[in-house]
């Protein structure tokens, strides 16, 4: 039912593990560590981080060493399992974990799977389904001073839902900028384009092939680069 490298647990025949310890040179806990590392160095308060796509929890894991508390958000059922055993295995006690996908508003979704839990994301002409979405503003959250997005090409109608959130709190975000936005009728840097209005700018694309970037609150600033 399970598989386990190095401590971290995922579903039967999951390769993101495999992945991971490659991507992080050997060591799991280094899994995109460079760009997380990259995106809070923006922050001027270490209070609450949002993990948004918190997969088995390795990122939610980094975060929690550095901030007050950690809102982690994991649509996928079996694999947010996986992420509460992880936490609970390192004793992990400031994060808050959460089994619903993060959206535009309140609804039941589809999501499509593969033996690569990375890729999990709400299916996009099966939209209806028994998987709980809701927006970020539902939860009433204070203090955000980091988000990371990572929904496989939701990451605009996270944007949308969380929009008051974000508004009030103005927190760094880091997010995924490939081209999964598509699926859905937008574009990589359609989450820009949404929270452009509320002063948000490019701050920089950073990972392998700048498939991340970092935006934050610079109103009347143009920095894109």
């Amino acid at each position: 039912m399970y598989s386990e490298i190095d401590g971290w647990r995922s579903i039967k025949n999951d390769i993101c593990l495999k992945s991971a310890k490659k991507q992080g040179a050997g060591d799991i806990n280094n899994y995109q560590n460079i760009e997380l590392m990259t995106a809070m160095s923006y922050c001027a308060k270490w209070r609450v981080a949002v993990d948004v796509g918190a997969h088995v929890g390795i990122t939610a894991y980094q975060l929690s060493k550095s901030f007050e508390h950690v809102h982690a958000f994991e649509i996928h059922p079996k694999i947010y399992e996986c992420m509460t055993y992880n936490l609970d295995q390192r004793d992990v006690s400031n994060v808050t974990t959460y089994p619903v996908g993060l959206g535009a508003r309140e609804e039941s979704v589809s999501i499509k799977t593969t033996n690569k839990s990375f890729s999990t994301h709400v299916h996009p002409s099966q939209r209806e389904g028994d998987i709980p979405v809701k927006p970020l503003d539902f939860f009433n959250l204070e203090n955000v001073d980091f988000i990371k997005i990572d929904a496989e090409g939701y990451e605009p109608f996270v944007a949308q839902g969380g929009y008051k959130t974000i508004e009030r709190c103005k927190p760094i975000i880091l997010y995924e900028c490939k081209d999964h936005p598509q699926r859905y009728g937008f574009h990589a840097d359609s989450i820009r384009s949404i929270l452009a209005p509320l002063g948000y700018r490019m701050i920089r694309k950073i990972g392998r092939g700048e498939k991340n970037a970092i935006i934050g609150y610079r109103p009347g600033i143009a920095i894109d680069v």
